[in-house]
């Protein structure tokens, strides 16, 4: 929930996030009907939303919104693993990312920022990305909208989260389900490091 909250900051990610996540796990239902419908309702509901949010910014899902959706993903998740629908390391590797957003979120406040890991800040992934987007279209003088840099940070992420839920399919029967997710963290963390350098240096 908390991990859904934290990436609750561009046009339509933590909706489009919960989406991804809601279509991974479709694919792994066979003859659960309850749970087919359940998760497409979902589905379709979170899709028209986000798609106003995307292009227009003006529809938010808001802090209740993105709990609700941390809530669905969470519950979901549990109850996928306790029935063994889908197995919990496989689980892991589908939601990753609001995983590794809290995870280096606290230790990055605690033991480099060195301080209240409860108190918000603008290093997050998708903060980092919005802000390297916004310099380069300074940069070039370009004219830009923040609603415009917004949604591309959003579909940055949300495409690449795609391409690897797709690589990470292929993958995970030849080196594992655990190994995939501790890759997959690992390839955060790297994306992290070289995107707060990169601001570093542009700024």
């Amino acid at each position: 929930i908390n991990g859904f909250d934290f990436v609750d900051g561009n046009n339509g990610l933590a909706i489009g996030l919960a989406s991804i996540i809601c279509v991974n796990f479709l694919f792994h239902l066979e003859n659960q009907n309850d749970l087919i419908l359940l998760l497409s309702s979902f589905l379709l509901v979170s899709v028209t939303l986000f798609l106003f949010n995307f292009f227009t910014g003006r529809i938010l899902i808001g802090d209740g919104g993105s709990y609700f959706c941390g809530f669905f993903v969470g519950t979901m998740s549990i109850y996928l693993a306790n029935e063994n629908i889908i197995i919990s390391t496989k689980i892991a590797c589908i939601i990753f990312y609001p995983f590794m957003e809290i995870f280096l979120t606290f230790w990055r406040r605690v033991l480099i920022n060195k301080v209240n890991p409860l108190k918000p800040d603008f290093l997050h992934l998708h903060s980092l990305l919005y802000t390297f987007i916004l310099i380069k279209y300074e940069e070039k003088n370009k004219v830009f909208s923040f609603n415009k840099i917004n949604s591309l940070t959003s579909f940055i992420i949300l495409a690449s989260l795609i391409i690897l839920t797709l690589l990470s399919n292929l993958i995970m029967p030849h080196i594992g389900y655990l190994n995939t997710f501790f890759m997959l963290c690992f390839l955060y963390c790297i994306v992290y490091i070289v995107l707060i350098r990169l601001v570093k240096i542009n700024k």
